[in-house]
């Protein structure tokens, strides 16, 4: 095995037991894995989490697929993020243009995802994604919108910035649902100028 397919094995994600014994390494359109045997010159094919899809008994390559904890989330260039989850459905969570929140599709439609895409940071203790929008209840008083910083565990406005170890027990920080986030015209500008800032 070469430099250039040793870089494509560690580029897809995930390993093989046997990489002696497979050649000519790449990817389809759809995340599909095609290799082929050295010896005898089979095809064989994987699906994006790693399921053998070629039918033949006749040899075992199975790869190594790291574990990953999901939800996890994605950014595209635009900075649209996105819920991806274990079984392979994505929804955007928050986007520029709000007619777009909550579309749900498979990433197998989008093979650019997984190199285009840059990952979001997920504080997975509060169930929280970087640059999420949430409520902070205060008492008595209406709800504040606030995003969140997953990098130090804070609350942020552009004018206010309430870390999570000073906020009150008896406040409450829930994230806002898509339903309310598509009545929030602002709520993408106070997201840029939170990027910018974090």
């Amino acid at each position: 095995m070469n430099i250039e397919q040793q870089k494509n094995f560690e580029e897809f994600g995930f390993t093989f037991k046997f990489k002696d014994e497979v050649d000519n390494l790449y990817k389809d359109s759809l995340n599909v894995i095609h290799a082929r045997l050295i010896l005898d010159n089979e095809p064989i094919r994987w699906n994006y989490k790693g399921v053998c899809i070629t039918h033949s008994s006749k040899y075992n390559l199975t790869p190594i697929v790291p574990e990953i904890k999901y939800p996890i989330f994605k950014k595209t260039p635009d900075g649209t993020i996105a819920k991806i989850d274990s079984n392979g459905y994505r929804i955007f969570v928050l986007c520029p243009d709000l007619s777009k929140l909550g579309y749900i599709n498979n990433i197998l439609c989008d093979a650019n995802w997984i190199h285009n895409w840059m990952d979001v940071l997920y504080d997975s203790e509060r169930g929280l994604y970087h640059g999420q929008p949430v409520w902070l209840f205060k008492g008595d008083n209406l709800p504040r919108v606030f995003l969140y910083n997953a990098t130090n565990t804070s609350l942020y406005t552009s004018s206010e910035v309430l870390f999570y170890n000073k906020i009150e027990s008896l406040d409450k920080v829930e994230p806002i649902s898509i339903k309310a986030l598509k009545q929030m015209p602002f709520i993408w500008e106070q997201y840029k100028a939170f990027i910018k800032e974090n």
